[in-house]
């Protein structure tokens, strides 16, 4: 088992290089693939049963039994989330055996998450400013992390894939019932523990060239039903665009809006 100590590492540590080229894995299919394929290329005609989440459990303390060999730990924050647009992709994960929900838990330090072009949610890597971020834990390997990277389009420049220190985690109770003993002995353990531990995991943040004109918006603390309200599947939107193209357009209005020239906000179309 790991200890909390070996679990924290330094806040403070860049992770640009990381993050542009953190996508190492070789994908078989492209993110428009996805996206146009939708829920049949992922869910087969009759699907197995999909594992269900049974509430919560109260905030783990101390050492932690995860992840297993050969897995990492993902944080996803927007429509990846139970009950939004994009948990289609989590729920085929689950059922094949290649992600497992943990729980909740949110961002150790303050990032700020907000809403861009038909309300697509952006964590941009800024920490210090937003708020702690709420979000959902998964247990991955390597095939998870590889569909994901396609659903969020690394290799793109839509996102980044980047290493991030959580804490305040609390285990689904069918994760800690998966656990048995291991997660009566972890109660037992860290019985008077002061803090609650934390822990590395990777989350996916917007690109580094459109984040300071994203960081225009509003943060807000999580993604929930609120701001999902007006969110616009791929299907639905205006089309001869790529997405960054529509990322910067949005920048370009809201700069417009905010009183500053178009002609002083460079976007670097070359990363599109």
């Amino acid at each position: 088992m790991t200890s909390s100590a070996q679990l924290r590492t330094s806040s403070s540590s860049p992770c640009l290089t990381a993050c542009l080229s953190s996508s190492t894995l070789s994908h078989s299919q492209s993110h428009t693939d996805l996206e146009v394929a939708g829920r049949s290329a992922y869910l087969p005609a009759t699907s197995p049963a999909i594992p269900l989440d049974f509430g919560e459990t109260e905030e783990v303390t101390g050492d932690l039994p995860f992840p297993r060999e050969g897995y990492s730990l993902a944080f996803v924050y927007g429509t990846l989330k139970k009950g939004f647009g994009n948990h289609w992709l989590m729920q085929k994960l689950m059922a094949d055996g290649d992600a497992i929900k943990i729980g909740t838990a949110r961002t150790l330090q303050n990032y700020p998450l907000v809403c861009g072009p038909f309300q697509v949610p952006f964590l941009l890597h800024l920490p210090g400013s937003g708020h702690r971020v709420l979000g959902e834990v998964y247990e991955v390997n390597s095939k998870a992390v590889a569909a994901l990277d396609v659903l969020e389009g690394t290799d793109r420049g839509h996102y980044m894939r980047c290493p991030l220190e959580l804490s305040n985690l609390v285990m689904s109770e069918k994760y800690a019932a998966n656990l048995g003993d291991r997660f009566d002995n972890l109660k037992q353990e860290n019985d008077g523990a002061e803090e609650p531990v934390a822990f590395m995991a990777e989350a996916y943040f917007a690109g580094l060239a459109h984040t300071p004109g994203l960081a225009m918006a509003r943060p807000i603390e999580s993604y929930d039903a609120n701001a999902a309200a007006t969110y616009v599947p791929r299907k639905f939107r205006p089309e001869g665009k790529t997405f960054l193209e529509h990322v910067h357009s949005w920048i370009v209005d809201k700069r417009l809006l905010a009183g500053v020239s178009s002609k002083q906000y460079k976007y670097p179309l070359s990363v599109i």
